[in-house]
């Protein structure tokens, strides 16, 4: 008995994770396709009532993809515990993974998003750059792995959420660093550390420890297919070479930052080949992300086609 509550209770939480917290409500009964000697649970049999999501939304059948088989001894095990499990809460953590390279709108449009939802936004690039300076500023030689894994476990990097009147920042073992990442000199070398593994994966487990929190919009270029795999949704935002120089040369100036376009192309094209070759977590959309180009879209326009993904959005 106690076997299969839990087995139910992991089913339901599976699916909060896809779709968000809420409360069990009600299951279908086994009246479920065999499948071999057992029978064949699919999440669709629970439903839950949000309670994390715009009033609009408040039930929803759960997904189906996941399924999980039970012998046909265990049926009537199944029957006796639901009534048991009806209302019982379910936690979850929903998330919202945003990937893609360079300048391709990830930090624009993960903040609008968050902001839409009331969730927080993490920009997990800004944690890699915050390692990146501080190698710089230690005089490190960035090919040294095993100094660069050191000194990313050894750093206490917080990467608070922008506010309503201003953008997020940095801290570095409590100091503010947010305007010391955007020198050409961070640009050119982050790629370097963040392709070490060991930099890599500190930085994974604390994205990982944050996400757990819930309530999250989630940007990088390894958050749905290594940080957070079991997004609630998945994007994945491109652009052409031309269209991200333009973007990140625009940004640049207004920040008072002398360079050329093709300082930033050059930038971008070692970036682009650095992120997308390197051995752990390379960039690339998750299967399951829906990939946006965003060429010749607004800001506006691609947060709306985000936000018409999330579940239960009218």
């Amino acid at each position: 008995m106690i076997e299969v509550t839990e087995l139910l209770i992991a089913m339901a939480k599976e699916a909060a994770r896809r779709q968000g917290p809420g409360t069990i409500l009600a299951t279908a009964p086994f009246a479920l396709s065999a499948a071999g000697r057992g029978l064949t649970v699919p999440l669709a049999s629970t439903l839950i009532r949000g309670d994390s999501w715009p009033s609009r939304c408040q039930w929803r059948g759960l997904s189906s993809q996941t399924g999980t088989t039970l012998s046909p001894s265990r049926r009537d095990a199944y029957n006796r515990v639901m009534p048991a499990l009806q209302g019982r809460r379910v936690s979850a953590a929903p998330t919202i993974a945003i990937d893609g390279p360079s300048a391709a709108g990830k930090t624009a449009v993960g903040t609008r998003v968050a902001h839409e939802l009331g969730y927080r936004f993490i920009d997990t690039g800004m944690m890699y750059r915050a390692v990146t300076w501080l190698a710089l500023q230690k005089q490190l030689d960035l090919h040294d792995e095993g100094a660069l894994a050191k000194l990313a476990l050894a750093t206490d990097i917080v990467v608070e959420p922008p506010a309503a009147d201003g953008p997020g920042r940095v801290l570095v073992d409590g100091d503010d660093i947010t305007d010391r990442l955007r020198t050409t000199e961070v640009g050119e070398a982050v790629s370097l550390v963040s392709r070490v593994p060991g930099v890599r994966t500190a930085m994974v487990a604390v994205q990982r420890r944050l996400a757990e929190q819930g309530g999250i919009v989630m940007a990088g270029r390894d958050i749905g297919t290594v940080v957070m795999p079991e997004a609630l949704l998945k994007a994945y935002l491109d652009a052409s070479l031309d269209e991200r120089v333009r973007r990140r040369h625009q940004e640049l100036l207004a920040m008072g930052r002398a360079v050329t376009e093709q300082d930033v192309r050059d930038e971008l094209s070692l970036r682009d080949r650095i992120d997308s070759e390197r051995a752990v977590s390379p960039l690339r959309p998750a299967d399951d992300a829906e990939v946006i180009d965003t060429d010749h879209l607004s800001l506006d326009e691609v947060v709306g086609r985000i936000m018409e993904l999330v579940p239960c959005r009218s």
